[in-house]
């Protein structure tokens, strides 16, 4: 939630888009209770700018930051490395996260944008 108080323009996007599912449901209802209202999986499917946002702050702030995997037989990996096995890898998500050579320049800045294709989640 920080990073979207941060980024006012976020925030307007996705009330924007929790907006049209209300108001696509009230028609589609043809009244709205007051109530409390949970969304639908089908509604949630249509947020593709919230998913973006979501992505994105997992991105920059991953809830796992470090994690290890480990062999369970003998493999190669994708840059040819060699791995026993039983043999450990560590690897930093934060770090990857913002990495230049992965995310461009803007690597730093949180733009949901970059998951987003025509308005729709990529």
């Amino acid at each position: 939630f920080w990073l979207v108080s941060q980024n006012p323009h976020v925030e307007a996007q996705i009330l924007r888009e929790i907006n049209r599912v209300i108001q696509r449901r009230q028609l589609d209802e043809g009244h709205w209770n007051g109530e409390e209202q949970r969304f639908t999986r089908e509604e949630l499917q249509k947020m593709n700018y919230l998913h973006a946002a979501l992505t994105e702050a997992l991105r920059l702030y991953p809830s796992v930051p470090i994690d290890f995997k480990q062999a369970t037989k003998a493999d190669t990996l994708p840059d040819g490395t060699k791995l026993k096995a039983g043999e450990v890898i560590l690897y930093s998500i934060y770090a990857m996260g913002r990495m230049e050579s992965i995310w461009g320049r803007d690597c730093l800045s949180f733009k949901p944008e970059r998951w987003l294709k025509d308005d729709r989640f990529v």
